[in-house]
């Protein structure tokens, strides 16, 4: 992106319509199948935060502590920050670098599998 967006004027929708739309492009010596995964991680980072549970949240700024903190903004916060935009290691008080807390990417791929499991149709009446 040419001009970063400001977090504490900025909304959610804001960082996800301003960075799916300024994506750099790979560098031209990218594996193929990284090309690929760094694409699909945009694209489900672009459907998390368009999808309707966030509504509320896509309207205030990203500084400010979610409205509706449910598993879909966990998922949009945790794909932004790890693979998006990585958030820098934070220094210790013994000077150890770590990184920031996010929810459990366990957690993260099961609700990334949930949200992608194709619907069964379900039958009411009985044969």
């Amino acid at each position: 992106m040419s001009h970063p967006l400001n977090p504490s004027t900025a909304t959610h929708a804001d960082f996800t319509i301003g960075y799916c739309s300024n994506v750099p492009p790979p560098p031209p010596n990218a594996h193929p199948k990284w090309t690929r995964l760094f694409a699909a991680a945009i694209a489900l980072f672009k459907a998390l935060g368009e999808d309707s549970s966030m509504a509320r949240n896509n309207l205030q700024t990203f500084d400010t502590p979610a409205a509706d903190k449910n598993a879909q903004y966990f998922a949009w916060d945790f794909v932004y920050r790890t693979i998006v935009r990585p958030v820098p290691l934070r220094q210790t008080k013994r000077g150890e670098s770590k990184p920031t807390r996010t929810p459990s990417g366990h957690r993260i791929t099961n609700l990334i599998k949930e949200l992608h499991r194709p619907r069964r149709s379900v039958s009411l009446s009985r044969r």
